[in-house]
């Protein structure tokens, strides 16, 4: 509850001192009578409740250790709450973590950023088991026809679902953040409602962003994977 409170939960955050602008309180339970509570509420569920503000300050501090509050006012500074929040060793950990999300042949996200790489590769092999994202391309191929492919530039994520009950459809969820040397880097945070598992739209959408925002700075292509 401690981590969760100084990371901005249970509380508002503050966008803007001199308009008073504030992005609404996360929720995060003080109290629990079931251990299996607990668990639930370390993994998101239970009566967790986020805004996608909250979670890009939570992908931030990944990426760089600190607990920063942004600004919506270009001449505001963001304003940082916590240095050194978290270590370099668990900052690093759950890094390489989120890498694979987006980068691995198990990543949840995989199909959203590199689904001709993974179909292309598993048809030169001739797989038999079927082709990884043949259905993502099936829905998804119009509005994202291409992988990923940007120089010197590295996307690090995490899908998410908020459950709503019984027979409703979640709410897809999808954070990231970019890592690189020379082209700078940004933090996204995309829900949609009713759209199932983060891996589809929402993360198709923060892909899209993503490019979007390099392309506009003008970052090169890299060479297409082998």
């Amino acid at each position: 509850m401690k981590v969760a409170h100084e990371l901005g939960f249970n509380k508002s955050i503050p966008l803007s001192t001199t308009k008073n602008i504030v992005a609404s309180p996360s929720n995060f339970p003080k109290q629990f009578i079931l251990a299996k509570e607990i668990a639930d509420t370390g993994i998101g569920q239970f009566e967790v409740t986020a805004t996608p503000m909250q979670m890009a300050v939570v992908a931030n501090t990944i990426r760089t250790g600190d607990v920063v509050y942004p600004t919506i006012i270009k001449d505001e500074p963001s304003q940082t709450v916590h240095k050194k929040f978290i270590s370099y060793g668990t900052k690093k950990t759950i890094g390489e973590a989120m890498y694979q999300v987006v980068n691995a042949h198990d990543g949840t996200a995989k199909c959203a950023f590199l689904h001709d790489y993974f179909y292309q590769k598993a048809k030169k092999k001739h797989q038999k088991a079927g082709y990884p994202c043949y259905k993502y391309r099936q829905t998804f191929k119009k509005v994202n026809p291409t992988a990923l492919n940007l120089k010197e530039v590295k996307v690090y994520g995490k899908t998410g679902t908020a459950e709503k009950g019984k027979g409703k459809l979640y709410d897809g969820w999808f954070v990231a953040f970019t890592k690189s040397p020379t082209k700078g880097e940004i933090v996204v945070a995309t829900v949609v409602r009713n759209s199932g598992t983060g891996g589809t739209y929402s993360a198709t959408i923060t892909k899209r962003i993503i490019e979007s925002w390099y392309g506009y700075h003008n970052v090169e292509t890299r060479e297409n994977k082998d």
